[in-house]
């Protein structure tokens, strides 16, 4: 009887559809990607905006979920598209679904948005329902546009809509450029760029855009700005006296960290000339949206400070980006006002106080920046269903739905919550979730008996019956391409597993970490591995069903700052009495009964708590203090406010203060940051 009611369970699940009807013709709007400088035209109804890794996306459904387009513009492919699609990208999407890849079909050509275009179509299973995946490759103005079609299977017609009008109406924008850098009339016909905020200058080709930030320092992209390929020149304060137990000790494990499986080679120390100049340099090679990243870094020793030169492109057309790097390390000047001495470009007096203490030690030689978690506003959210409501932070967005394919009903609800401007920062909270079976002779068993349609046949399998095994099986099916367990950090009073995980985002490709937690329940099945054959043996055809499902992630290194705010706005999850009233209907119809299987949201909070707080952690200290041992930090307490602090490296040598002492207890590695101490 056990196993009927688990059936209907997931035959009722499937009854719960999106439906999306097809939008008039006529009422469009245009949109701008400012982040690569094109436009194109969607229908009025539907929303667009960047993500990182993707491109522009246009929702056609809720946001963040299936349907949807994206349009990326990039480099040209060395390959014509219907090669890159067929070899390329087909063994891209071929490795990231695995036994899920259901069919899989290539056309020389496909026309829409009165276009011809190369593309490939493929169709996998996912949690509840199949999806398919419509890729087409153009070449214009020597870019190469991806335009993607994503839409639940049988329900094409208004995620083709928005596509045609995508493609038909596509512009480059190349009027509109970065604001131009201060410019000078070098005799060598390269444009200046001066760095205060680093005290350096260079230059480069007058093509190019460039630009600061705190974290990578000047950015030269020789293509398209915000994208891949570009260099990198980093003055750092910390001499690395020995550049490749630097590398080996310290950068390539955190490669390893954040690219994981995607890292495929790794070349650690080699000396390369760079600029007319010998430096200790790596190269590493990894996976990124179907390509393969060269990351060439070299570091080199002037006026008493490192400087960290950095070209990324793509395998094989590194050419202008690797001259790139040759201009700008060869035209190194550790003073942002060299170039802007007389006019005949001569340099200025070289600086002989190379020390990074400042002349006064005062607080005025100082500034606290506080950090985005801490800075946290937050706004009661009502669901427009009236099921619930919750704390989340301003400006955030919930979304409700299973992941990926937005199917929903009352018994597996599931509530989204994510920061648009950065996707990893999540929280996911799902009741209940059932159909993964245990091995693949199970699926084998369904495909032959009910066919390879059928609901269990398209089924995902555990790779272990674990919440370990749960999150595994479905890397590739929400929101990551994998999934690694960081700790086991214990099990909570209902005997789920909470784990500490780190996934490779497929929002945004790059690594985030965080808290994993679930109820994994086994339900046997045994039958009979050949019906026609008795003596063949049995073999366990039941599924695990999942209760309580969570996921709390940010990027990586960030998930201390916001566990706080993730578990706030979990423990203030309520739910109406119109809700639960409703899904003990559904229940009682499903299974017979009215004993609900739910906690609410600050049960669940404190049982993830109570765990996560009884544990060591002895790995996440060890992680915390490699990750600012890389970036150049240490640890501050605040006094006055009990908070903890980052601080850009020799802060306390010269700090003559009594507020700010320095921390590196372990309790300082384990609590949020809430801010950090800029001083150089």
């Amino acid at each position: 009887m056990k196993r009927i009611c688990i059936f209907m369970t997931l035959m009722f699940t499937l009854l719960f559809c999106v439906s999306v009807s097809v939008m008039a013709e006529g009422n469009l709007k245009e949109v701008h990607c400012d982040e690569q400088s094109f436009s194109t035209m969607i229908p009025e109804e539907l929303t667009a905006y960047w993500e990182d890794g993707n491109g522009l996306r246009i929702s056609v459904g809720q946001p963040g979920y299936v349907p949807f387009v994206l349009v990326w513009r990039k480099a040209p492919s060395p390959d014509d598209g219907a090669e890159y699609l067929n070899g390329q990208y087909t063994q891209h999407i071929e490795a990231q679904y695995g036994n899920n890849l259901l069919a899989q079909v290539h056309y020389e050509t496909y026309d829409i948005g009165g276009k011809s275009l190369p593309a490939a179509q493929f169709t996998y299973r996912v949690e509840g329902g199949t999806l398919c995946l419509l890729r087409l490759e153009e070449v214009r103005d020597d870019q190469t546009i991806e335009y993607t079609a994503k839409y639940i299977n049988g329900d094409p017609d208004a995620t083709m809509e928005a596509l045609e009008y995508a493609v038909r109406y596509y512009q480059a924008d190349e009027e509109k450029t970065a604001p131009a850098p201060p410019k000078t009339d070098d005799p060598s016909g390269l444009d200046v760029i001066s760095c205060p905020e680093q005290e350096f200058s260079t230059l480069c080709d007058p093509a190019y855009n460039w630009v600061y930030s705190e974290e990578n320092g000047i950015t030269i992209y020789t293509e398209t700005e915000g994208s891949i390929p570009y260099v990198l020149v980093f003055r750092s304060e910390d001499w690395i006296v020995e550049a490749a137990e630097f590398i080996r000790e310290q950068y390539t494990p955190h490669m390893r960290e954040q690219y994981g499986n995607d890292l495929v080679a790794v070349t650690e120390y080699e000396t390369y000339t760079i600029g007319g100049r010998q430096m200790p340099a790596a190269l590493y090679k990894y996976r990124l949206q179907g390509y393969i990243i060269d990351m060439l870094r070299a570091y080199d020793v002037q006026d008493g400070h490192t400087v960290v030169f950095t070209a990324k492109y793509i395998q094989g057309e590194g050419d202008a980006t690797l001259a790139a790097l040759d201009t700008a390390a060869a035209n190194y000047k550790p003073d942002a006002d060299y170039y802007s001495g007389s006019a005949d470009n001569a340099p200025m007096p070289e600086k002989t106080d190379s020390s990074p203490v400042p002349e006064n030690t005062g607080a005025k030689n100082f500034h606290v920046v506080p950090s985005e978690a801490s800075q946290v506003v937050y706004e009661n959210y009502s669901d427009p269903s009236g099921y619930f409501t919750m704390d989340i932070p301003k400006g955030w967005q919930v979304v409700t739905g299973l992941k990926p394919s937005g199917l929903q009903d009352l018994i597996s609800y599931a509530i989204c919550l994510s920061d648009p401007s950065s996707p990893d920062r999540m929280l996911y909270f799902n009741l209940n979730t059932a159909g993964m079976l245990k091995s693949q002779e199970a699926r084998d068993w369904y495909i032959q008996t009910y066919g390879p349609d059928s609901y269990f046949a398209q089924s995902p399998i555990a790779a272990e019956i674990s919440a370990k095994g749960f999150f595994e099986g479905m890397a590739g099916l929400y929101d990551y391409s994998s999934f690694r367990t960081k700790e086991y950090v214990g099990t909570n009073i209902l005997g789920g597993d909470v784990l500490r995980g780190e996934v490779v985002s497929s929002l945004t490709g790059n690594t985030a970490e965080g808290l994993f937690s679930a109820i994994v329940m086994d339900a046997s099945y045994p039958v009979q591995r050949d019906p026609f054959n008795p003596s063949s043996g049995t073999i366990d055809a039941g599924i695990l069903t999942i209760f309580d499902i969570i996921m709390e992630t940010a990027p990586e290194g960030e998930f201390l700052d916001w566990q706080p705010v993730l578990d706030h706005c979990l423990s203030s999850v309520s739910f109406t009495s119109a809700f639960l009233t409703q899904r003990e209907e559904a229940w009682r119809q499903v299974m017979g009964t009215s004993t609900v299987i739910m906690q609410t949201g600050s049960e669940m909070s404190d049982m993830i708590m109570d765990t996560w707080e009884n544990a060591g952690r002895s790995s996440d200290i060890l992680s915390q203090k490699q990750s600012d041992a890389t970036l150049g930090y240490e640890r501050v307490y605040d006094t006055e406010s009990g908070d903890y602090l980052k601080a850009e490296n020799g802060f306390t040598d010269w700090y003559d203060g009594s507020r700010y002492l320095p921390a590196d207890q372990d309790d300082a590695y384990l609590s949020p940051v809430s801010g950090t101490i800029i001083w150089k």
